[in-house]
């Protein structure tokens, strides 16, 4: 070891010495190559005055390695800037933690816990309270996830790896790769593992409290990356998946079926359900206390590339044509490409799914650019009494401009002794009229066809006299509210409805189209949430 006693440079301290000597021992030589008398004539001090000051090794390995950086700077950064809805909060913390890996101090200290870690048992289990109580405990308290420790956990193992690869092994390109690029790459992973979308119940009668969490959570932090239908007939022979290169088996609750197409079928206590595969779109939520909720045509066209009408197809990344009005399909890619399960699980009886598309999954040859520069969207179903649907989009290395829609269809005893409330008094576009402004004078009722785009952020309600039970959709990050309804004359131009089918169902759906469309800058994201309650009425309709 460098130095030996004498008296120490003029300005220096013992204890000072005394750590910055064991800080650079530690990450050289290790947890089982520094010693309290290597440490001490480094110090150019007494061994005895180490532990006079530190007690033991283990107290001074801890001490000197309590990185005064981490996690109270770049938490409370993050959080500062994340409040103000511009740059979510995993990429805050990433471009946060990237800069601090970048120090000399922090890269030494890091380096050598990691280190001491690998060689020497008692370091390691030392490295782990120090992780969990000084790293992983006040993160979660200031993001309101300390109920949920996994997701700290998670977090610090990709902080780990990161020290490894760059400060330990230095594997290139990482070490000297551009900030903004490794942001933008690991900012979606820290908001999914720190914030990421799970499927919470919302409150009844309102739109959910925060865009993702576990039931409960109160946090209104967005996700971005981690979150309806009716009865569709599928095969009896439904068996579980065997886990592709991509995906894990199936929990206990969930069943994959491929006829007609691919899809995953959920039981709960509280409902059952069915998401096809293709456009992630929920087939079926069936309440147990209700029975179904929405509507699927007798008549759709269950083929791999086509859309299927019912249950809420994914509108993305544009709507009917795009704002331009030339955009093919219409709807979109989305609701027409095979999404990549990534996550499937039954967390407190909720069943819970989360789909993936990238430009990767999109075979359309008519929208090769529909998601430019990485561009990711992820698609989270939640399912128990209540369904909830979260799309979030993580724009790439370029600028995304889209539109967005959960196309639900309703069931309904008869469309026109229906009404919505909760749209009196807005502005709304008039599609049956060439795109006229009008304004909503009372509740929403249907006499023909109804197609109609609301500037609208808050809560509808489909009272529906006939099936003695009102539907509320609440909804988060959505400016518009489209109201659809074909009415007779439309419907018998439709060849995967039912001429008699168009007094059945009714849709309501939330989006940002036209003027609401979203922008989003290279490395962000944005979710939108729609949550679907039922309630019934007094009376019973008869059995």
């Amino acid at each position: 070891m460098p130095g030996t006693r004498g008296r120490r440079p003029a300005g220096s301290t013992a204890r000072q010495d005394i750590a910055t000597a064991a800080k650079r021992q530690f990450a050289e030589s290790g947890y089982p190559g520094t010693t309290i008398r290597s440490i001490a004539r480094e110090a150019r001090v007494d061994p005895r005055l180490v532990t006079h000051y530190y007690g033991s090794k283990q107290h001074l390995f801890m001490e000197v390695f309590d990185l005064p950086l981490m996690p109270e700077r770049i938490i409370d950064t993050a959080l500062a800037e994340a409040s103000g809805g511009e740059v979510p909060f995993g990429f805050v913390f990433a471009r946060e933690l990237v800069r601090l890996l970048r120090t000399p101090e922090f890269a030494q200290a890091a380096s050598g816990m990691l280190r001491a870690a690998a060689t020497e048992p008692e370091a390691a289990a030392l490295i782990s309270v120090f992780i969990r109580e000084r790293i992983i405990g006040p993160l979660l308290a200031r993001i309101g996830r300390d109920t949920d420790p996994l997701r700290g956990v998670l977090a610090g193992s990709q902080v780990a790896g990161l020290v490894l690869s760059m400060l330990v092994v230095q594997v290139e390109p990482l070490p000297s790769a551009d900030e903004d690029r490794l942001v933008a790459l690991l900012g979606p992973v820290f908001q999914h593992y720190l914030i990421g979308s799970e499927p919470p119940s919302a409150p009844a009668g309102g739109p959910p409290e925060g865009v993702a969490g576990r039931p409960g959570s109160a946090r209104a932090l967005a996700s971005p990356p981690t979150s309806a239908t009716t009865v569709v007939p599928m095969s009896s022979t439904s068996t579980r998946r065997e886990p592709s290169r991509r995906e894990r088996p199936l929990p206990d609750g969930m069943t994959a079926a491929d006829h007609p197409l691919p899809s995953i079928g959920i039981e709960t206590p509280q409902c059952r359900g069915r998401v096809l595969r293709q456009g992630a779109q929920v087939l079926e939520w069936a309440p147990t206390a209700t029975g179904p909720v929405l509507w699927v045509s007798s008549k759709s066209r269950f083929s791999a590339g086509e859309p299927v009408r019912g249950g809420v197809p994914v509108c993305f990344p544009w709507f009917s044509t795009g704002v331009d009005g030339h955009h093919k399909p219409s709807h979109g890619i989305a609701r027409v490409s095979t999404w990549q399960l990534i996550e499937s699980g039954m967390p407190d009886g909720i069943g819970h799914l989360l789909f993936q598309l990238s430009s990767d999954d999109i075979t359309d040859s008519a929208a090769p650019d529909a998601l430019p520069g990485g561009a990711t969207a992820y698609l989270s179903v939640g399912m128990a009494d209540k369904l909830r649907i979260d799309l979030t989009v993580q724009a790439g290395t370029e600028e995304l401009t889209f539109e967005e829609a959960l196309h639900t269809y309703f069931s309904v005893g008869e469309v026109k002794q229906v009404s919505i409330e909760g749209l009196d008094g807005l502005g709304y576009l008039d599609k049956t009229a060439a795109g006229a402004r009008r304004t909503q004078d009372g509740d929403v009722r249907f006499e023909g066809e109804v197609d109609r785009i609301y500037d609208h952020d808050g809560s509808a309600r489909i009272v529906d006299p006939l099936l003695h039970r009102t539907i509320t959709v609440a909804k988060r990050n959505s400016a518009s509210t489209i109201v659809w309804s074909p009415g007779h004359e439309q419907v018998s131009t439709m060849a995967d409805v039912l001429e008699t089918d168009w007094n059945a169902f009714v849709c309501v759906e939330s989006g940002n189209v036209g003027d609401h469309a979203v922008t989003l800058q290279p490395g962000q994201s944005h979710t939108m949430t729609m949550v679907v309650d039922i309630a019934l009425t007094a009376t019973q309709p008869d059995a």
